[in-house]
C-alpha cells in the first residue's frame, strides 16, 4: 500500500463582499411574503403618523343624518351608527393600535430583562421558582385553550382527572 508524503498547498479563498442593498434584494427575492410584510407595517406607521393630513374627515364629527350609510365615493367605508366615517376612524385609530403594540412590546421587554437578570445572577432557588412559575403559566395556557376548542369538534371538555387526548 502506498501513501503520499507531498503536502497540497492550501488554496486561501478570498471572502465574498456584498453590499448590503445586494444582500437586502436578494433576501427581499427569496421571501417575498416577508417583503409585502415589511410593505404592509411601513404603510400602517406612515398611515399613523400623517393620519391628521390623510384622513377625508374628523373622526369624532358626528352626523345623524348619514347615519349608517354604505360604503361611496364620499365616505369608503361608509358611516356608523351615528354618521362618524369610518375609514376617518381606522385611520385614527392606527395611531392607538401601535401605541398599545409598542407598550406592551416594551413591558414585556423590561419584565423580562429585570427577571432574567435576577435569574442570572441569583441562581439556584430564584432561578428555579421562576422555572416553576413559567411552567404552571404554560401549562393553564395550554388547559384553556384546549376547553375552548373541545365544544368546536362536538367533545366535552376533559376533567381533570381524565386522561389528557392531546
Amino acid at each position: 500500500m502506498a501513501t503520499v508524503t507531498e503536502r497540497v498547498a492550501r488554496v486561501e479563498e478570498s471572502p465574498v463582499v456584498i453590499s448590503r442593498g445586494r444582500a437586502l434584494l436578494t433576501t427581499l427575492k427569496r421571501k417575498p411574503l416577508g417583503a409585502a410584510s415589511a410593505g404592509l407595517i411601513v404603510m400602517i406607521v406612515l398611515m399613523a403618523i400623517f393620519a391628521d393630513v390623510l384622513s377625508p374627515y374628523d373622526p369624532l364629527a358626528t352626523q345623524p343624518e348619514i347615519r349608517l350609510k354604505a360604503p361611496s365615493w364620499e365616505h369608503p367605508f361608509g358611516t356608523d351608527d351615528i354618521g362618524r366615517d369610518v375609514l376617518s376612524r381606522v385611520i385614527h385609530g392606527a395611531r392607538i393600535s401601535l401605541w398599545v403594540g409598542l407598550l406592551a412590546v416594551g413591558i414585556g421587554t423590561a419584565a423580562g430583562m429585570v427577571i432574567g437578570l435576577l435569574c442570572g445572577y441569583c441562581e439556584g432557588r430564584l432561578d428555579l421558582i421562576f422555572q416553576r412559575v413559567m411552567d404552571a403559566i404554560q401549562a393553564i395556557r395550554d388547559s384553556c385553550s384546549r376547553w375552548r376548542s373541545c365544544p368546536c369538534c362536538g367533545r366535552t371538555p376533559p376533567t381533570p382527572c381524565s386522561p389528557s387526548r392531546s
